[in-house]
């Protein structure tokens, strides 16, 4: 009795990811859509060219973005390392470490 429970719960666990896998597959077919508007309107298509022509300056904005963040997290640390631990500045809140 307890087999045969088990293999109903195993065929019904296999039947739900074969029904779950369908419909990703067809969620992913939905993405089509957009690639076939995109074709058909004129002016997205000239957005999309715009947008994918501009990536590489957003990674190169971004890039010395984060490196100045960093550049000015560095400068903090060491100028306020000798701060002295009291009050609400101790061993877990302060310019020591990150």
């Amino acid at each position: 009795m307890a087999v045969e429970l088990d293999l109903r719960i195993e065929t019904a666990r296999t039947a739900d990811a074969g029904i779950l896998a369908f419909l990703t597959i067809i969620k992913g077919l939905r993405i089509l859509r957009l690639i076939r508007l995109v074709r058909t309107y004129k002016g997205l298509r000239l957005l999309i060219d715009s947008l994918i022509a501009i990536l590489p300056s957003i990674f190169k904005v971004s890039s010395l973005t984060l490196l100045m963040f960093f550049i000015f997290a560095v400068i903090g640390m060491n100028m306020f390392s000798g701060v002295i631990q009291t009050g609400t500045i101790n061993e877990h809140t302060n310019f020591a470490s990150f």
